[in-house]
């Protein structure tokens, strides 16, 4: 017997073997507060909380997923300069960013 995840090979552990994680495990702590509807509470007043602390974070990236990486992100630097005049381009022309 035994458990575990097996891959199409049968073997135990195959299938994670060949995996490249962009982020590794983390440590941290999660705690999460819900207020019942019998709570007291005002109004505005969040009835759900969650603080999250991570303790470390640790990525790896291969060239070609820095890249891409990059890219998006200029991408999303571009449509964030752009944004705020949208309103001002003729119709059909709203397009807020390019990929290259």
């Amino acid at each position: 017997g035994g458990g575990g995840v097996r891959g199409r090979d049968g073997r135990r552990g195959s299938v994670a073997a060949g995996r490249q994680h962009l982020l590794h495990p983390v440590s941290g702590e999660l705690i999460y507060v819900r207020k019942g509807v019998k709570d007291p509470s005002t109004p505005g007043e969040p009835r759900q909380l969650l603080d999250l602390r991570m303790g470390s974070v640790r990525t790896t990236l291969r060239r070609r997923q820095f890249r891409d990486i990059t890219r998006l992100l200029d991408v999303f630097t571009t449509h964030q300069m752009r944004a705020p005049h949208v309103h001002l381009r003729p119709a059909g022309c709203q397009r807020t960013a390019t990929v290259a």
